[in-house]
């Protein structure tokens, strides 16, 4: 029973950090989106955590290593009218938040097990000054 509790942690962990993943580039609210995940199963670390906004609350990943076992693809992603939650009027770098709503497939082996699935993960991102999208916070 621990370790289906821990797969299913591990997996909604990963589906927030894509929140976290593609790739496409990264010019829109979605592009963002699929560029992170795309960052993640290049194992590329600094291109991910270059995708989250300066000012952003969320955490990007620290250990790339991770996520080495595991192939996350961006199936379906799209901007959805909710409400983020934030206001750009409250930040400087911040010109316009969004909310993209995203279908993430993940597959591979977590803790000797083999995992495939998908999930549908909320992901806010937020336009700076420059006109590029970022990665703010991952929210499920």
């Amino acid at each position: 029973m621990q370790r289906r509790e821990y797969l299913a942690g591990v997996v909604a962990a990963s589906s927030l950090a894509i929140a976290g993943c593609g790739g496409s580039d990264s010019s829109g609210p979605t592009g963002v989106v699929e560029e992170f995940a795309s960052a993640l199963n290049d194992g590329d670390g600094e291109r991910a955590r270059s995708l989250y906004h300066q000012d952003s609350p969320g955490t990007p990943p620290q250990n790339i290593r991770q996520f080495e076992s595991v192939e996350y693809s961006v199936e379906n992603a799209e901007t959805v009218d909710t409400d983020s939650g934030y206001s750009a009027d409250e930040y400087d770098t911040v010109d316009e938040f969004q909310v993209v709503e995203a279908e993430i497939s993940i597959s591979g082996e977590v803790a000797g097990q083999e995992v495939d699935q998908s999930t549908t993960s909320r992901i806010i991102v937020a336009q700076n000054s420059d006109g590029e999208w970022k990665i703010w916070q991952g929210q499920q």
